[in-house]
């Protein structure tokens, strides 16, 4: 058996760019936080995939999508997965894709080989992104991914609003109020140090307007002294940039950390 960790995301930033082929394409600075699924693998000799953990039916799982992609792409067995989860549910925090991630990497421990950027990319959009585990500049519709240097000296909270977002529909939401146009990811990466002013998620308001939850954790960033918040990728989790932590604080309110390069 073979057990990986895949960090948990978050958008430091995110704009929209365009439109291509019916998916938004997207410029985005990713960083992997302090949040874990635990991901254990079990291959077995023959092509049945099966996932124990969470609650969502193994034929539309990303974990068990992983596993067949592996098979298909290097003609590898089946295996038996089973999930702990640590990361949020329905945070747009990638704990779906960070499962699907784990998949693979054990794949390639235990059978000695390295997954192509095309298989990963065909996981999920926000998977290349995962897979690379270090801060990142995402381009395109996630397929497109760059290392990159960024010093983020703020401290960051994450609250996770009740009620999620469905993500097809804050896009949805997005283009159906002409979302504003936005340079996030440029402006921050000018200097090379995250300045909570200049940054921001173009899909915030939209997601705020489905979930108004969103809206509330927001404002109680804001009422504990944050200098930014929004939400990472299409919500619900809110992250809050502080110069330091308050006190006191509920525990609802989770202390994120950041691996930058």
């Amino acid at each position: 058996m073979i057990t990986v960790k895949v960090p948990a995301k978050i958008n430091l930033t995110l704009d929209i760019t365009g439109v291509m082929g019916g998916y938004h394409l997207l410029d985005s600075i990713i960083v992997p936080v302090n949040l874990f699924d635990t991901v254990r693998v079990d291959f077995n000799d023959g092509s049945e995939v099966s996932c124990k953990g969470i609650d969502v039916p193994d034929i539309s799982n990303t974990a068990c999508k992983a596993a067949r992609l592996m098979m298909e792409e290097y003609g590898l067995p089946g295996a038996a997965i089973e999930i702990a989860k640590g990361i949020p549910f329905s945070g747009g925090l990638g704990g779906s894709t960070a499962d699907g991630v784990a998949v693979i990497k054990a794949y390639e421990r235990r059978f000695g080989l390295k997954a192509s950027a095309q298989t990963v990319a065909r996981l999920a959009s926000d998977a290349p992104a995962m897979y690379a585990e270090r801060a990142v500049r995402v381009n395109g519709r996630g397929e497109k991914v760059a290392p990159v240097g960024i010093e983020v000296r703020h401290k960051i909270l994450l609250k996770v609003a009740e009620g999620g977002v469905d993500t097809a529909r804050c896009y949805a939401e997005y283009d159906a109020s002409e979302g504003k146009s936005t340079a996030y990811t440029a402006e921050v990466l000018k200097e090379g140090i995250f300045r909570p002013s200049k940054a921001g998620n173009a899909l915030h308001e939209a997601a705020a307007r489905l979930n108004g939850n969103i809206g509330k954790v927001t404002d109680e960033m804001f009422a504990l002294g944050a200098e930014a918040a929004y939400v990472t990728g299409s919500g619900s989790g809110v992250i809050g940039f502080f110069g330091r932590i308050p006190e006191n604080l509920p525990e609802e309110f989770i202390s994120l950390e950041i691996k930058t390069i």
